[in-house]
């Protein structure tokens, strides 16, 4: 058996390793400009260094632990903030409300952002250089509309997401208009990518977070038999428009739509009919 004398490394390279894993773990959690990073677990997230204020929206996803996180942050180079610093100089708490929760400030030397408690739960991170719009938002009823409903159907329509030009009449005018004219008006350049999310109001205080991710985690109700674009009027535009089969009758729903996975409106309150009623639906 030969046995082999074991030297430690030198100081310098054992240096460069830790380093070097120091910088890969960041790299991981590096937060980017304008992008919302997913997380399914605590820890510390670095954010980027920009010259001007941001936008830092918090969505939570998926709570199966029932813990509630906390989020620390700090915008100045030093170390990883924690509850205790609170309150001094540079470091902040993002309050979490409804599953959400945003901060608008400088971070001209980048900083961290500390979540503890938080178990399992699956959170999304999103850094705005739009203040007025953070990547996160709940817009409450605004917008969203109910249609008519039967026993097992509903109608529904998204907030107004384009708007549409008629040209004005040039006065004197004195030709009548053909008594056959019809009003029509190109469809909308782009539709956003709107998501209805529909469930029983007996169950809605299980979705107390009003966030695009934890909608995307819930089962929704019913089946989307139709979906198309619908114009309300010159004032509000265009606005997407859904045909909802397979309801229960006689049963309170809870109607929320998500729009772009990062805007969510509602809940909107209805409630399917107990007989046999037809509903027009005109595509």
């Amino acid at each position: 058996m030969i046995l082999r004398r074991c030297f430690p490394l030198p100081l310098a390279l054992l240096s460069l390793i830790l380093y070097v894993a120091e910088t890969h773990q960041q790299q991981q959690q590096q937060l980017n400009i304008d992008t919302v990073s997913t997380f399914s677990s605590a820890s510390t997230l670095t954010l980027p260094s920009y010259a001007g204020d941001v936008a830092i929206s918090i969505a939570l996803c998926g709570n199966t632990e029932g813990t509630t996180p906390t989020f620390i942050l700090t915008n100045s180079s030093a170390g990883t903030p924690t509850e205790a610093n609170v309150g001094s100089q540079d470091v902040f708490e993002i309050s979490i409300e409804e599953g959400l929760g945003t901060w608008t400030g400088p971070i001209g030397q980048g900083g961290r952002l500390a979540v503890s408690n938080a178990g399992q739960t699956k959170y999304e991170v999103g850094v705005s250089t739009d203040t007025t719009q953070p990547l996160h938002q709940y817009l409450g009823q605004s917008g969203l509309l109910f249609g008519d409903s039967t026993r097992n159907q509903a109608i529904f329509f998204s907030p107004p997401f384009e708007s549409i030009e008629i040209s004005q009449p040039i006065f004197p005018n004195y030709t009548l208009p053909s008594a056959q004219t019809q009003f029509s008006v190109s469809q909308p350049s782009s539709t956003p990518n709107f998501s209805l999310t529909l469930v029983e109001t007996s169950s809605a205080s299980e979705l107390s977070w009003r966030s695009s991710c934890a909608l995307a985690a819930t089962s929704s109700k019913g089946t989307v038999k139709n979906q198309t674009n619908w114009i309300r009027n010159e004032t509000e535009g265009w606005r997407s428009k859904w045909l909802v089969e397979d309801l229960s009758p006689g049963t309170n729903y809870s109607a929320f739509v998500s729009q772009g996975g990062s805007k969510v409106t509602g809940p909107l309150y209805f409630i399917t009919k107990s007989g046999r009623y037809p509903i027009r639906y005109d595509s």
